[in-house]
């Protein structure tokens, strides 16, 4: 699943989002819409917070 799926389905919003990942709004934005990848640790912390929900392959250059 994608981030954005994810957050999607959990109903969450980019602020709500930056606020769950100790992140800047604009950056959760940009991930959300492929425009940037996260650092390994925050893919890390996405993973985890997402129970594995968002693969780690799912950021992976295409």
């Amino acid at each position: 699943m994608t981030f954005a799926a994810w957050l999607k389905k959990e109903k969450m919003d980019d602020a709500q989002a930056a606020a769950l990942f100790a992140r800047d709004r604009a950056h959760i934005s940009k991930l959300r819409r492929g425009k940037a990848r996260p650092s390994y640790e925050l893919m890390l912390l996405i993973h985890r917070t997402s129970h594995g929900a968002v693969g780690l392959d799912t950021w992976l250059l295409k």
